[in-house]
């Protein structure tokens, strides 16, 4: 499911990664400059993401 989540956030224009031994965390590196619409695009896009693929 972690793979479906990251590929439909891709697909919305947003880009993490994925980390931890199970390869089941999240991994979200915004820039320095990062705006609050910034970061309320990305949770978004993310809840969006998990709540399709949950």
């Amino acid at each position: 499911k972690m793979n479906a989540i990251l590929d439909r956030c891709r697909e919305n224009g947003l880009l993490l990664g994925k980390g931890g031994n199970s390869g089941n965390v999240f991994r979200i590196k915004p820039p320095m400059c990062i705006t609050m619409e910034d970061a309320n695009f990305a949770m978004d896009v993310l809840e969006d993401a998990i709540r399709k693929e949950l």
